[in-house]
Protein backbone atom coordinates (compact mmCIF):
# COMPACT_ATOMS: atom_id res chain seq x y z
CA UNK A 1 0.00 0.00 0.00
CA UNK A 2 1.25 3.46 -0.39
CA UNK A 3 1.67 4.56 2.83
CA UNK A 4 0.85 8.11 2.27
CA UNK A 5 -2.54 7.21 1.78
CA UNK A 6 -5.00 8.73 4.19
CA UNK A 7 -8.72 7.34 4.51
CA UNK A 8 -11.30 9.01 1.99
CA UNK A 9 -12.68 11.87 3.05
CA UNK A 10 -16.71 9.98 2.62
CA UNK A 11 -15.43 7.79 5.48
CA UNK A 12 -14.37 9.90 8.46
CA UNK A 13 -17.95 10.21 10.09
CA UNK A 14 -21.08 10.79 9.09
CA UNK A 15 -22.06 13.75 12.18
CA UNK A 16 -21.38 16.86 12.41
CA UNK A 17 -19.66 16.64 15.45
CA UNK A 18 -17.35 14.04 14.30
CA UNK A 19 -17.04 16.53 11.57
CA UNK A 20 -16.32 19.54 13.82
CA UNK A 21 -13.53 17.32 15.61
CA UNK A 22 -11.61 16.10 12.63
CA UNK A 23 -11.23 19.50 11.09
CA UNK A 24 -10.15 20.87 14.84
CA UNK A 25 -7.35 18.24 14.99
CA UNK A 26 -6.46 18.86 11.29
CA UNK A 27 -6.20 22.72 11.76
CA UNK A 28 -3.75 21.50 14.71
CA UNK A 29 -1.94 19.39 12.96
CA UNK A 30 -1.32 22.17 10.44
CA UNK A 31 -0.41 24.57 13.04
CA UNK A 32 2.24 22.48 14.81
CA UNK A 33 3.95 21.71 11.37
CA UNK A 34 4.25 24.80 9.89
CA UNK A 35 5.80 25.64 13.46
CA UNK A 36 8.19 22.71 12.46
CA UNK A 37 8.98 24.04 8.95
CA UNK A 38 9.58 27.38 10.29
CA UNK A 39 11.89 25.75 13.04
CA UNK A 40 13.64 23.31 10.42
CA UNK A 41 14.97 26.78 8.60
CA UNK A 42 16.50 28.00 11.96
CA UNK A 43 17.22 24.54 13.69
CA UNK A 44 20.81 23.28 12.73
CA UNK A 45 20.33 19.55 11.12
CA UNK A 46 21.54 17.23 14.08
CA UNK A 47 18.21 18.51 16.09
CA UNK A 48 15.86 17.66 13.22
CA UNK A 49 15.81 14.26 14.52
CA UNK A 50 14.51 14.81 17.47
CA UNK A 51 12.38 17.29 16.03
CA UNK A 52 10.86 14.63 14.44
CA UNK A 53 10.90 12.10 16.80
CA UNK A 54 9.25 14.42 18.80
CA UNK A 55 6.66 14.79 15.97
CA UNK A 56 6.36 11.28 15.76
CA UNK A 57 5.16 11.06 19.42
CA UNK A 58 2.75 13.81 18.25
CA UNK A 59 0.66 12.15 15.62
CA UNK A 60 1.29 8.84 16.93
CA UNK A 61 -1.24 10.29 20.45
CA UNK A 62 -3.13 11.97 17.61
CA UNK A 63 -4.22 8.89 15.76
CA UNK A 64 -4.66 7.06 19.25
CA UNK A 65 -7.12 9.57 20.39
CA UNK A 66 -8.85 10.05 16.98
CA UNK A 67 -9.77 6.35 16.83
CA UNK A 68 -10.74 6.12 20.24
CA UNK A 69 -12.85 9.33 19.24
CA UNK A 70 -14.48 7.27 15.88
CA UNK A 71 -14.59 4.11 18.17
CA UNK A 72 -16.88 6.10 20.99
CA UNK A 73 -18.61 7.60 17.69
CA UNK A 74 -19.23 4.39 16.37
CA UNK A 75 -21.63 3.34 19.78
CA UNK A 76 -23.22 6.85 19.43
CA UNK A 77 -24.42 5.45 15.72
CA UNK A 78 -27.92 3.93 17.37
CA UNK A 79 -28.82 6.61 19.26
CA UNK A 80 -28.18 9.07 16.25
CA UNK A 81 -30.39 7.35 13.70
CA UNK A 82 -33.58 9.39 14.24
CA UNK A 83 -31.56 12.24 12.88
CA UNK A 84 -29.64 10.29 10.40
CA UNK A 85 -31.89 11.94 7.23
CA UNK A 86 -30.53 14.75 7.94
CA UNK A 87 -27.20 14.25 8.77
CA UNK A 88 -27.22 12.77 5.45
CA UNK A 89 -28.77 15.49 3.54
CA UNK A 90 -25.54 17.56 4.90
CA UNK A 91 -23.22 14.37 3.90
CA UNK A 92 -21.77 16.28 0.74
CA UNK A 93 -20.79 19.51 1.91
CA UNK A 94 -18.98 17.53 4.87
CA UNK A 95 -17.39 15.50 2.07
CA UNK A 96 -16.15 18.36 0.40
CA UNK A 97 -14.73 20.11 3.63
CA UNK A 98 -13.12 16.41 4.41
CA UNK A 99 -11.94 16.54 0.96
CA UNK A 100 -9.84 19.55 1.35
CA UNK A 101 -8.84 18.68 4.50
CA UNK A 102 -7.79 15.33 3.32
CA UNK A 103 -5.44 17.12 0.19
CA UNK A 104 -3.67 19.41 3.11
CA UNK A 105 -3.27 15.72 5.19
CA UNK A 106 -1.78 14.42 2.59
CA UNK A 107 0.57 17.42 1.68
CA UNK A 108 2.08 17.33 5.54
CA UNK A 109 2.44 13.65 5.45
CA UNK A 110 4.29 13.24 2.73
CA UNK A 111 7.21 15.76 4.27
CA UNK A 112 7.00 13.32 7.41
CA UNK A 113 8.95 10.74 6.22
CA UNK A 114 10.00 8.83 9.18
CA UNK A 115 6.39 8.47 10.66
CA UNK A 116 4.70 7.31 7.43
CA UNK A 117 5.47 3.40 7.86
CA UNK A 118 4.76 3.97 11.65
CA UNK A 119 1.06 5.45 11.04
CA UNK A 120 -0.07 3.37 7.86
CA UNK A 121 -1.11 0.51 9.95
CA UNK A 122 -3.29 2.83 12.41
CA UNK A 123 -4.17 4.50 9.26
CA UNK A 124 -5.98 1.42 7.91
CA UNK A 125 -7.48 -0.20 10.91
CA UNK A 126 -9.49 3.43 11.19
CA UNK A 127 -10.25 3.04 7.51
CA UNK A 128 -11.12 -0.52 8.26
CA UNK A 129 -13.50 0.47 10.86
CA UNK A 130 -15.04 3.22 9.33
CA UNK A 131 -15.94 1.17 6.24
CA UNK A 132 -17.71 -0.85 8.55
CA UNK A 133 -19.42 1.92 10.68
CA UNK A 134 -20.62 3.21 6.81
CA UNK A 135 -22.16 -0.33 6.10
CA UNK A 136 -23.72 -0.63 9.34
CA UNK A 137 -25.36 2.91 8.79
CA UNK A 138 -26.95 1.60 5.19
CA UNK A 139 -29.49 -1.06 6.59
CA UNK A 140 -30.68 1.22 9.73
CA UNK A 141 -31.64 3.99 6.92
CA UNK A 142 -33.96 1.26 5.10
CA UNK A 143 -35.24 0.58 8.09
CA UNK A 144 -35.82 4.04 9.32
CA UNK A 145 -37.35 4.46 5.73
CA UNK A 146 -39.46 1.71 5.77
CA UNK A 147 -40.81 2.33 8.95
CA UNK A 148 -41.64 5.74 8.31
CA UNK A 149 -43.63 4.65 5.71
CA UNK A 150 -45.68 1.81 7.53
CA UNK A 151 -46.49 4.22 10.08
CA UNK A 152 -47.57 7.11 7.81
CA UNK A 153 -50.48 4.24 6.20
CA UNK A 154 -51.58 3.21 9.71
CA UNK A 155 -52.09 7.15 10.61
CA UNK A 156 -54.35 6.77 7.39
CA UNK A 157 -55.90 3.70 8.14
CA UNK A 158 -56.34 4.86 12.16
CA UNK A 159 -57.96 7.99 10.90
CA UNK A 160 -60.57 6.13 8.74
CA UNK A 161 -61.06 3.75 11.32
CA UNK A 162 -62.07 6.70 13.71
CA UNK A 163 -64.40 8.33 11.05
CA UNK A 164 -66.11 4.92 10.71
CA UNK A 165 -66.49 4.23 14.14
CA UNK A 166 -67.67 8.02 15.28
CA UNK A 167 -70.65 7.25 12.23
CA UNK A 168 -71.27 3.88 14.32
CA UNK A 169 -71.68 5.37 17.40
CA UNK A 170 -73.53 8.01 16.48
CA UNK A 171 -76.13 5.61 14.43
CA UNK A 172 -76.07 3.60 17.81
CA UNK A 173 -76.91 6.45 19.68
CA UNK A 174 -79.92 7.44 17.15
CA UNK A 175 -81.18 3.89 17.34
CA UNK A 176 -80.51 3.69 21.23
CA UNK A 177 -82.68 7.15 21.50
CA UNK A 178 -85.49 6.10 19.11
CA UNK A 179 -85.71 2.79 20.95
CA UNK A 180 -85.96 4.59 24.26
CA UNK A 181 -88.90 6.69 22.92
CA UNK A 182 -91.14 3.62 23.04
CA UNK A 183 -90.35 2.79 26.51
CA UNK A 184 -93.00 3.03 29.31
CA UNK A 185 -91.97 2.91 33.29
CA UNK A 186 -94.43 1.25 35.55
CA UNK A 187 -94.28 2.81 39.05
CA UNK A 188 -95.98 0.79 42.15
CA UNK A 189 -96.57 -2.54 41.25
CA UNK A 190 -95.76 -5.61 43.57
CA UNK A 191 -92.62 -7.88 43.00
CA UNK A 192 -94.34 -11.83 42.96
CA UNK A 193 -92.12 -14.91 42.54
CA UNK A 194 -92.87 -16.18 39.20
CA UNK A 195 -94.38 -13.35 37.68
CA UNK A 196 -95.40 -13.00 34.38
CA UNK A 197 -94.77 -9.14 33.70
CA UNK A 198 -96.78 -9.44 29.97
CA UNK A 199 -99.69 -10.09 31.98
CA UNK A 200 -99.61 -7.77 34.58
CA UNK A 201 -99.01 -5.29 31.91
CA UNK A 202 -102.18 -6.29 30.18
CA UNK A 203 -104.44 -6.29 33.25
CA UNK A 204 -103.08 -2.89 33.54
CA UNK A 205 -104.34 -2.31 29.70
CA UNK A 206 -107.90 -4.00 30.71
CA UNK A 207 -108.39 -1.41 33.90
CA UNK A 208 -107.53 1.14 31.69
CA UNK A 209 -109.38 0.30 28.87
CA UNK A 210 -106.88 -0.26 26.80
CA UNK A 211 -106.91 -2.75 23.71
CA UNK A 212 -103.35 -3.65 23.92
CA UNK A 213 -102.09 -7.36 23.14
CA UNK A 214 -98.77 -9.69 23.62
CA UNK A 215 -97.37 -8.67 20.35
CA UNK A 216 -97.69 -5.41 20.95
CA UNK A 217 -94.84 -5.35 23.61
CA UNK A 218 -91.29 -5.78 22.56
CA UNK A 219 -89.85 -6.60 25.86
CA UNK A 220 -91.24 -6.14 29.75
CA UNK A 221 -88.70 -6.71 32.68
CA UNK A 222 -87.65 -5.20 35.89
CA UNK A 223 -84.72 -2.53 36.49
CA UNK A 224 -83.46 -1.42 39.48
CA UNK A 225 -83.72 2.84 39.87
CA UNK A 226 -80.75 4.60 40.61
CA UNK A 227 -81.95 5.01 44.26
CA UNK A 228 -83.08 1.95 45.50
CA UNK A 229 -84.89 2.24 48.41
CA UNK A 230 -85.36 -0.56 50.95
CA UNK A 231 -88.89 -2.70 50.46
CA UNK A 232 -89.74 -0.52 47.19
CA UNK A 233 -90.37 -3.41 44.36
CA UNK A 234 -88.63 -2.30 41.07
CA UNK A 235 -90.02 -0.71 38.31
CA UNK A 236 -91.04 -2.55 34.95
CA UNK A 237 -89.64 -0.88 31.80
CA UNK A 238 -91.92 -1.85 28.91
CA UNK A 239 -90.60 -1.35 25.43
CA UNK A 240 -93.78 -0.84 23.04
CA UNK A 241 -93.73 -2.07 19.69
CA UNK A 242 -94.78 1.30 18.09
CA UNK A 243 -95.26 4.86 19.34
CA UNK A 244 -99.29 4.74 19.30
CA UNK A 245 -99.13 1.67 21.68
CA UNK A 246 -97.23 3.93 24.03
CA UNK A 247 -98.92 6.91 23.62
CA UNK A 248 -102.60 4.87 24.10
CA UNK A 249 -101.60 3.35 27.10
CA UNK A 250 -100.32 6.13 28.95
CA UNK A 251 -103.24 8.19 27.99
CA UNK A 252 -105.42 5.48 28.97
CA UNK A 253 -103.86 5.11 32.51
CA UNK A 254 -103.96 8.74 33.14
CA UNK A 255 -107.51 9.26 32.21
CA UNK A 256 -108.78 6.44 34.13
CA UNK A 257 -107.14 7.84 37.25
CA UNK A 258 -107.02 5.72 40.18
CA UNK A 259 -105.69 1.56 38.65
CA UNK A 260 -103.67 0.53 42.17
CA UNK A 261 -102.51 -2.94 42.89
CA UNK A 262 -105.70 -3.75 44.65
CA UNK A 263 -106.86 -4.01 40.80
CA UNK A 264 -104.38 -6.81 40.33
CA UNK A 265 -105.13 -8.41 43.20
CA UNK A 266 -102.26 -7.20 46.00
CA UNK A 267 -102.67 -4.42 48.59
CA UNK A 268 -103.68 -0.73 46.95
CA UNK A 269 -100.91 0.75 46.16
CA UNK A 270 -101.54 3.38 43.23
CA UNK A 271 -99.32 2.49 40.27
CA UNK A 272 -98.22 4.84 37.70
CA UNK A 273 -97.42 4.82 34.35
CA UNK A 274 -94.76 7.32 32.73
CA UNK A 275 -93.08 8.15 29.82
CA UNK A 276 -89.39 6.77 30.23
CA UNK A 277 -87.20 8.38 27.49
CA UNK A 278 -84.02 8.04 28.78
Amino acid sequence: MNPQKSPPATKVGLVSSQHDNAKCDTEVTQQRNITLQRSKRKQPEEAMKSELNDFRKEIMSFLTEFKTSQEENIKKIHEEVSSLKEQLNNLKQISDILSQDQVTIKDTLTSINSAQQATANIITEMQASLEFSSKRIDPYRNVANCSEEKLKIQCREITEMQVILDRLSFKTQRQEQWARQLNVEVVGVPEIKNENLTNIVLSIAEKAGVVLSAGDMESCTRVQSKDPVKGRPRNIIIKMSSRIHKDNLIAGVKKHRGITTGDLGHGDTEIILRDKPR
